[in-house]
């Protein structure tokens, strides 16, 4: 890995844009999008100039860029034809140059099984507060459902102004809250 963490998890997107090339980024999401079912991203050079309204010279470039980084593989070059590429997407690219990849962050619930209410109660506070085990036991133990505590925090988080040292506030607040049951079948 590149020593680089992010909270977010590496992407094609991250080498792109290091390459400083819109119309590179442009022309491989278009490529990827085309070459869905075949593999194969065909077009010339006029096309895409047109297409992305920019000269040939930026369109020759872009593409030098994407083949000479690892993002397109050529697979045909037939002369006064368009060259065929194979566009390689992310996963496969990482294979062979993960040390350039961003490592994700691990998160306190990252190891257990990526629990959904700790994302998204992280979610729910712009990524303020980590969600501990611990937290997510003691919010469950008030007998709402994962559902129920995810709304209730929404509203809570909306109210709530201090935002500093909440979770017990938080916890407080659910206990007060009616329990719903389950609708009967």
């Amino acid at each position: 890995m590149s020593g680089h963490e992010s909270p977010l998890y590496c992407s094609a997107e991250y080498h792109l844009v290091l390459l400083n090339s819109a119309t590179a980024i442009g022309i491989y999401n278009l490529a990827l999008r085309l070459s869905q079912k075949t593999g194969r991203f065909r077009t010339s050079i006029r096309t895409l100039a047109d297409y992305f309204k920019r000269g040939r010279t930026t369109i020759i470039e872009a593409l030098q860029l994407l083949e000479g980084n690892g993002w397109f593989e050529r697979l045909s070059a037939e002369p006064g034809k368009p060259v065929v590429y194979r566009p390689i997407y992310h996963s496969d690219w990482a294979e062979t140059r993960s040390s350039e990849c961003v490592e994700k962050l691990e998160y306190p619930w990252s190891a257990e099984d990526h629990d959904e209410l700790g994302r998204m109660l992280y979610a729910h506070s712009d990524g303020r507060f980590k969600i501990y085990p611990n937290i997510l036991k003691g919010l469950r133990s008030t007998g709402h459902t994962n559902g129920a505590i995810q709304w209730h925090f929404t509203q809570f988080w909306s109210s709530d102004s201090k935002k500093k040292k909440m979770w017990g506030r938080f916890k407080q607040y659910l206990e007060a809250q009616p329990v719903q049951k389950e609708a009967a079948a």
